[in-house]
């Protein structure tokens, strides 16, 4: 498996992404780790790497509050993600459909933390 993490130390996955330096949408209300970045990078949303994207009561909960936000975020960075998420409710239910968007949102924003990131800080 490829993982950008390749020589991380626990101390360096453990910590928040804000620890480290990186902005996580306000829409991702549950603070993520390095190592559940990479989790996510891999396994995406549906894997439970990222609960609150996957479970209807809480896409349904963020979608209501930050629908917008999080609609323009897949629009501004549509280099790292791709889909069509128009509502079709012969194909979803709205609950369905808010964990599939959330979920795209928060799969795009772990592909946008750089690869060559240098998250132990050893750069001279």
């Amino acid at each position: 498996m490829h993982t950008f993490m390749k020589d991380i130390s626990d101390e360096t996955g453990n910590k928040s992404m804000k620890e480290l330096g990186f902005e996580q949408p306000k829409w991702m209300e549950q603070e993520v780790c390095l190592y559940t970045v990479d989790s996510i990078r891999h396994s995406g949303c549906s894997s439970g790497s990222y609960m609150p994207a996957v479970t209807y009561v809480d896409a349904t909960r963020l979608m209501y509050a930050y629908g917008d936000d999080i609609i323009n975020f897949l629009d501004q960075h549509s280099d790292y993600c791709s889909g069509e998420f128009d509502l079709d409710p012969e194909k979803h239910s709205y609950g369905g459909w808010c964990c599939r968007v959330v979920s795209a949102a928060v799969e795009c924003w772990a592909h946008s933390i750089p690869e060559d990131h240098d998250f132990e800080g050893r750069a001279e």
